[in-house]
C-alpha cells in the first residue's frame, strides 16, 4: 500500500495484528498534518476574498445603481488595481446618463399627458403651482406643442400633478365603482 502523503512515493509496511498504517513514517504523517492545515487555511482564505470581493461589488451597485454584472466586474477590477479616481468618474458618467434617459423618459410621457389633456379645443390655461409661480399655455395645438418642447420639467410635472391626477383618480375611481 502507497503512503497517504501525497508528496510520499514509498510504500507502507504492513504489519500483522496491528491497525493498518496510513502512513510510511512519522515525519509523514506530520507533513500530511501540516498539508491538511494548510488546505484548511487556504479555503478559509478563499472564502474571506470571495466575500470581500462580493462586498466590493454590493458597494459598487449602491454607489452607482443595479449595472450589468460586465460594468461591475470591470469597475471592480479598475478599482482593485487602484484607479479609484476613474472608476468614480466612469460610475458618475453611467448614473448621469442613466438620469439623462429617464428623465427624457418621463418628458415624453408627461408631454404626451398633457398634449391629450389639451385635446380637442387646446383652450388657454393658466397654471399656478404651489411655489406662487404662474405660467400660461395659449390657446391652439401649435402653442401647447411648443410649450410641451420647450417647458422645463419641472413645469410638466405641475401640470400634470395640477390637472391630469386628479382626471386620472376620478377615472380610477369610477373603474371602481363599476
Amino acid at each position: 500500500m502507497k503512503c497517504q502523503y501525497s508528496l510520499c512515493p514509498n510504500e507502507v509496511e504492513i504489519q500483522s495484528g496491528h491497525r493498518p498504517r496510513k502512513y510510511c513514517s512519522d515525519s509523514c504523517k506530520q507533513n500530511a498534518y501540516r498539508a491538511r492545515l494548510d488546505e484548511a487555511a487556504r479555503q478559509a482564505e478563499e472564502l474571506a476574498r470571495q466575500e470581500r470581493e462580493r462586498q466590493a461589488k454590493a458597494f459598487l451597485r449602491q454607489e452607482y445603481g443595479d449595472l450589468l454584472p460586465d460594468t461591475i466586474e470591470l469597475l471592480y477590477q479598475l478599482r482593485q488595481s487602484g484607479h479609484y479616481n476613474l472608476v468614480q468618474s466612469i460610475g458618475w458618467a453611467i448614473v448621469a446618463e442613466r438620469e439623462r434617459v429617464t428623465h427624457a423618459q418621463e418628458r415624453a410621457r408627461l408631454a404626451h399627458a398633457i398634449m391629450n389633456l389639451g385635446e380637442p379645443d387646446y383652450h388657454s390655461i393658466i397654471v399656478a403651482d404651489a411655489g406662487h409661480s404662474e405660467f400660461v399655455i395659449l390657446g391652439g395645438r401649435d402653442a401647447w406643442q411648443g410649450f410641451t418642447e420647450k417647458a422645463s420639467l419641472e413645469h410638466l410635472r405641475t401640470i400634470y400633478e395640477l390637472y391630469i391626477e386628479p382626471i386620472e383618480r376620478n377615472q380610477l375611481k369610477r373603474a371602481k365603482q363599476s
